[in-house]
């Protein structure tokens, strides 16, 4: 019969040990630069995304010039500032006018329908 002694089967699980441990740095470098490599391109990614805008919101005018440069733009437009199209933004217009809506001193009536559309788009768009 073989005798072994503690003290040589600690060696052995020792031995096993130092072996296990000089495999893990290979592991550990290849985790370490697969998270690097994953938020390097997080970060460029989005960085990349940032830089990369197109303007939307580009018009100059303000008041009854912009509602109509948006009226009678791009069908598109019309849908995103006020949520429906320039044909039946205007029969609402003419709806709302023969029910008392009419320009106030400073603000034309497709100012005002195209101000509140615009808010409640928006409110719609943004959750609130």
């Amino acid at each position: 019969m073989v005798r072994v002694s503690v003290h040589q089967i600690a060696r052995v699980e020792h031995l096993q040990n130092l072996r296990t441990r000089k495999r893990q740095p290979g592991v550990l470098k290849s985790l370490v630069m697969a998270t690097v490599l994953a938020v390097m391109a997080g970060v460029f990614g989005t960085v990349g995304s940032m830089t990369d805008h197109t303007i939307k919101h580009d018009s100059i005018l303000t008041g009854q010039a912009w509602v109509n440069e948006v009226l009678h733009g791009h069908p598109e437009r019309c849908l995103n500032a006020f949520g429906m199209s320039s044909n039946i933004f205007m029969r609402l217009l003419v709806k709302l006018s023969m029910s008392g809506l009419c320009d106030s001193r400073h603000v034309s009536a497709a100012e005002q329908l195209a101000i509140f559309l615009y808010f409640v788009r928006v409110m719609i768009m943004h959750g609130s």
